[in-house]
């Protein structure tokens, strides 16, 4: 059987991933590895002749490296500061956190 904590760690391996400040609501903030993603978003209204136009940033992580993450837990990234505004288990031991700037 494959350790999954094993073979994820090698998407984190410094190539593709950073090192972001994640810190739980009330709790000692701490470095983990994360790929940080902010692309862009659009979404067109037909009907009211609209778009809007927004960046979508989330971050992947290991599991066990942010075990217990919840909404309103923080990443710094690049001097920034997200507020976790949901979180997605892959069930391969990552998690996406989708992040938010409200934070």
């Amino acid at each position: 059987m494959v350790d999954l904590n094993d073979f994820n760690a090698a998407f984190f391996d410094g190539s593709f991933d950073e090192e972001v400040l994640y810190t739980p609501s009330g709790g000692q903030g701490k470095p983990v590895r994360a790929i940080f993603d902010n692309e862009y978003q659009a979404a067109q209204f037909n009907d009211a002749n609209a778009q809007v136009e927004s960046s979508g940033p989330r971050a992947t992580c290991r599991e066990v490296d942010v075990a217990g993450v919840a909404h309103g837990d923080t990443l710094q990234i690049r001097g920034v500061t997200y507020s976790v505004a949901e979180v997605h288990s892959d069930g391969t031991g990552l998690v996406i956190l989708v992040l938010s700037k409200d934070a």
